[in-house]
């Protein structure tokens, strides 16, 4: 699978959006549509928005908001038997990913 720069960028932006500095993907109503929906379309959603959040947590633009805890991991663990699961992890934009979100803002501003 390639990496979806413009996906990417619509992720980023609802983490922004949330109401408070930390979150979780239960919280955010968009997202949590891609881990509750059960079709076949849903699966291969889930399975684009579980690669990009992936990235974007290798990359350093989320973490656990628990900062003395580093082996919690996102809240998304793959099974041995190809399905996943899910926690309510408390996760936020880290500094790097707050600058990620502002190279794609203004290219926002510039389409608009």
């Amino acid at each position: 699978m390639r990496i979806d720069n413009e996906y990417m960028s619509e992720l980023v932006t609802k983490m922004l959006e949330a109401p408070a500095p930390t979150f979780t993907l239960w919280e955010l109503e968009d997202i949590r549509a891609f881990i509750t929906l059960e079709s076949e379309e849903a699966g291969v959603n889930r399975d684009k928005f579980i690669f990009h959040m992936e990235i974007l947590f290798d990359d350093g633009f989320i973490d656990t908001a628990y900062l003395d805890d580093k082996y919690v991991g996102m809240g998304i663990a793959r099974l041995k038997d190809g399905s996943y699961s899910y926690s309510k992890t408390a996760l936020r934009l880290t500094a790097a990913g707050h600058r990620y979100a502002t190279m794609f803002s203004g290219r926002d501003r510039e389409r608009g």
